[in-house]
């Protein structure tokens, strides 16, 4: 079974690369969505909204929500790691 990792029982270099890590990650699928996004936009104003097909573009709009669980990971590896520094 896949158990849910605990932060505070890892060693602090081992969760800073973890982090940096994660972070990696959701700044690179994160940048994809965007060109993603304005490539989309782009072929719509080149071919006029007139056009729009709304079902096409559910994707694009769905797909920060993939991002979510990324980002919360990574939430919580930071807020791990600041309590640590205090």
């Amino acid at each position: 079974m896949n158990k849910k990792p605990n932060y505070s029982e890892m060693p602090t270099e081992e969760l800073q690369i973890l982090r940096d890590k994660q972070k990696k990650i959701w700044t690179a699928f994160a940048s994809i969505w965007i060109v993603i996004l304005l490539v989309y936009l782009g072929i719509n104003i080149y071919k006029g909204f007139e056009k729009f097909n709304f079902p096409a573009s559910i994707p694009i709009f769905i797909l920060p929500i993939t991002l979510l669980p990324i980002y919360t990971t990574f939430a919580t590896m930071d807020k791990e790691l600041k309590s640590r520094k205090k």
